[in-house]
């Protein structure tokens, strides 16, 4: 009982017992007030005024009630689908929280609460978006070496075809696209169709020859993708290296849609050249790891967890966690000043998918879809095309897209997306997420989903 207690304190881990179901005095608050936030699943709140009220709620809201004075309140919810009780009773100068559920549901797991207001608007606002898909079949070839794990190639194929329904508004799902699927351990395969598709400048800068070397050298525990660009024909390319991760890692998770989000950026902005790295890279990671994780808040909750407090353990990004608002709006000013070209530390990748998800949250999906409809013209009337014509750089132009779409310069704006980084932070890497198959105790991958 001690345990459950300092559990519900903490909003920490609660997998409940070994019995059929669990009712157990968790709890006891003295007044004058106290608010009980368990995991968003059941808020408890406490208050005095003229006499004592009570307000319970639960996720969903099925029932609310208001008791005064000695009465007790039952109400029923759900978790996963699966039912539970929350009750409260007054006893004498203290209320008690009694909590009844079935078998081995852990509230924590089941939890849809992202950390913070806006964070929670941002994932709504994805589903919103997602909603709106279009249904028509997308035109996606595929190229299959015969030795990817089956479920690999299910899940890469179903979120590739969610992915062109999201990005359809912005790409017609119905423009082709042409996608190699293979593994780490033959990606010598990958190579050699790239290297006989690809048109020459995409295959510039060496990327390819530094992708074998790396496969030939960590081989099933490197796995990835990428939308290098067009083939000679003009279709759309993409290509998967699957390894011997688990279908409950989140790194992999996210990979095809973050893919596919490239595919759908360069079509809107005739390449790259528009986008600063965060932009490039922020977008692609939070976009794919929302449609990755479309069936499941809760799933998409326990990877984003998984992948922000790998922070901890990672030397060579872990001095972000000690950065202030300051420091981050001023790497934000820094990044004004990369090429395109140089988009590779792993910074711009996850800082720019917590600005993203500030975005989202903050101004909805319209709002972002119309910057990067803004981002191209603007470029063409002040550069001519997506980079400054002497330094390589970003055109300055994404600026005024920026504005047009989110009515905020982007200097203003870092200083709130800066504040909203290190509150996410401080969250995620206090989280204790499920990794590799116990992850998928909470949903199974997308693709396996009945949603």
């Amino acid at each position: 009982m001690k345990a459950i207690v300092a559990a519900l304190a903490l909003t920490a881990v609660a997998t409940l017992g070994t019995t059929a179901s669990y009712a157990q005095d968790v709890a006891s608050v003295s007044l004058p007030s106290l608010s009980y936030v368990y995991s968003n699943s059941a808020v408890v709140t406490f208050q005095q005024n003229a006499n004592v009220t009570t307000v319970v709620r639960t996720t969903p809201l099925t029932k609310g009630c208001t008791s005064r004075g000695g009465a007790s309140c039952t109400l029923t919810g759900l978790v996963q689908g699966t039912k539970y009780k929350v009750s409260i009773t007054q006893r004498a100068s203290s209320w008690t929280l009694n909590m009844t559920m079935p078998l081995n549901i852990d509230l924590n797991r089941a939890s849809q609460d992202l950390g913070s207001n806006i964070a929670n608007k941002s994932r709504a606002a994805f589903l919103a978006q997602l909603a709106l898909s279009t249904n028509s079949a997308p035109t996606i070839e595929y190229i299959v070496d015969p030795s990817i794990p089956a479920d690999k190639q299910k899940i890469i194929t179903a979120d590739l075809n969610a992915s062109a329904g999201f990005w359809g508004a912005l790409r017609p799902a119905s423009i082709p696209v042409r996608v190699y699927l293979g593994t780490s351990t033959n990606f010598q395969w990958i190579y050699d169709n790239l290297k006989n598709d690809l048109v020459p400048e995409a295959l510039g800068g060496g990327w390819l020859d530094y992708k074998l070397a790396r496969a030939k050298t960590d081989g099933p525990s490197f796995y990835g993708g990428a939308a290098p660009g067009y083939g000679k024909d003009g279709k759309a390319v993409l290509f998967f290296n699957t390894g011997g991760q688990s279908l409950g890692d989140a790194g992999e998770a996210g990979i095809a849609s973050h893919e596919y989000t490239h595919v759908m950026q360069r079509y809107v902005l005739n390449g790259m050249g528009p986008m600063l790295c965060w932009v490039r890279e922020g977008h692609a990671v939070y976009s794919g790891f929302n449609i990755g994780f479309r069936t499941s808040t809760a799933a998409f909750r326990n990877g984003w967890s998984q992948i922000y407090s790998g922070f901890t353990g990672d030397p060579s990004i872990s001095g972000v966690l000690k950065m202030s608002p300051s420091d981050w709006k001023q790497w934000f000013i820094a990044n004004e000043t990369t090429t395109p070209s140089q988009c590779d530390p792993y910074i711009n990748y996850m800082a720019g998918a917590l600005a993203f998800q500030y975005l989202y949250g903050s101004y909805g999906w319209q709002a972002v879809n119309n910057f990067f409809t803004y981002l191209l013209p603007e470029a063409m009337k002040q550069c001519g095309s997506g980079l400054e014509p002497n330094t390589q750089l970003s055109c300055s132009s994404w600026k005024t897209a920026y504005r047009r779409a989110f009515g905020v310069s982007p200097v203003d704006d870092y200083t709130n997306i800066s504040s909203f980084i290190v509150q996410e932070l401080q969250w995620t890497t206090k989280q204790n997420p499920l990794t590799n198959d116990g992850a998928l105790k909470i949903a199974p991958p997308a693709a396996f989903s009945k949603k």
